[in-house]
């Protein structure tokens, strides 16, 4: 330090010595004024969508077939996947119950198909023919079912 009391500008720089003297507060970012428009359109797709003259896309008929196939056959699982069984007895009356109570999400049932095979160690072969057998068990009781 020299006689006057003043800092060399070395140490001034690496120190911040100077409390009177506040630092510039920085403004905060906002998102909607961090782009202008112009800049917000940098991807080749919205270039050429932009660019384009006709907007009008061809429709494919067959898209929606299928999408309405689709959605019949969940609706279609979502009913058939709670099963009654109807007990006889020549002593009692018949009683009808519920063979497995119902599952709200179907993809369990196969979920817990699977984690089965894999405890008994079940093989692809093996899982390959139990299913060919179950696919045809269930077409045929889907057919007794919706007659």
């Amino acid at each position: 330090m020299s006689s006057k009391g003043k800092i060399p500008q070395d140490i001034r720089a690496s120190t911040s010595l100077r409390r009177d003297r506040s630092k510039k507060r920085r403004r905060s970012s906002n998102p909607f004024e961090s782009e202008t428009k112009e800049a917000a359109k940098t991807s080749r797709s919205s270039k050429k969508l932009e660019d384009s003259k006709d907007h009008d896309m061809p429709i494919n008929d067959s898209i929606g077939h299928l999408m309405n196939i689709i959605l019949r056959f969940f609706i279609t699982v979502e009913q058939v996947s709670e099963v009654w069984a109807s007990m006889h007895c020549n002593a009692y009356p018949p009683v009808i119950m519920s063979s497995f109570p119902y599952v709200g999400n179907t993809y369990e049932v196969k979920q817990r198909f699977i984690f089965a095979v894999r405890l008994l160690w079940i093989g692809l072969t093996t899982y390959d023919l139990i299913m060919n057998n179950l696919e045809s068990a269930s077409d045929a009781v889907c057919e007794l079912i919706l007659r």
